[in-house]
This record gives structure tokens, sequence and C-alpha cells, in this order.
């Protein structure tokens, strides 16, 4: 294990929770980096770490974003939308 971090619900914003997202070559040298989620309570980051010989290196953090919970999504029985053109738009399917 390389690196652990613990806390609790109510610090999730200071110490939030990592989710590893994909592994990349985000430099284009041959190496593979971290893409992690960091994800508190009420933000979202994303990161870039590096693994070599055992250590863990930040490379890039994103500004945090709130978390927004989605709208409901209503569907729409028997409508077809259209593209304005008379061809039904989304290849005939009903939203």
């Amino acid at each position: 294990m390389l690196l652990k971090n613990v806390t609790d619900a109510a610090h999730l914003d200071d110490n939030p929770h990592l989710r590893l997202v994909d592994a990349v070559d985000a430099l284009a040298d041959n190496r593979g980096e971290l893409l992690f989620e960091l994800r508190g309570s009420t933000e979202r980051q994303f990161a870039l770490y590096r693994v070599l010989r055992g250590q863990v290196d930040r490379l890039f953090v994103s500004a945090p974003g709130t978390i927004v919970s989605p709208p409901a999504v209503r569907r729409l029985a028997g409508h077809t939308r259209s593209s304005g053109r008379g061809a039904p738009a989304l290849g005939g399917r009903t939203c």
C-alpha cells in the first residue's frame, strides 16, 4: 500500500474520498499516471498522481466544483422529437 487516508463523513471536504477513475499517460512519456476523483460532501475535484519508485507525487488538482443533484427525469410516453425538418430526431425513437 502506497497511500492510505482515513476520515469520517463530517470531514470529507477536508479529506475527500478518492476514487480511481483511470490510468492514463497524461505526460506522454510512456509512464502511467493515476486519475482520481476527490469527492467530499459538497464538492468534487479531479487529481492526477504519479507513482514512481514507491513514491506518490500529485501532479495536478482541478478547481473544486459543487456537487449538484441531477433533476428528476421525466419521460414523455408516445411523443417523438423532430428536428424541425420533418424527419424524426434520435432515429425515430420515442423519448
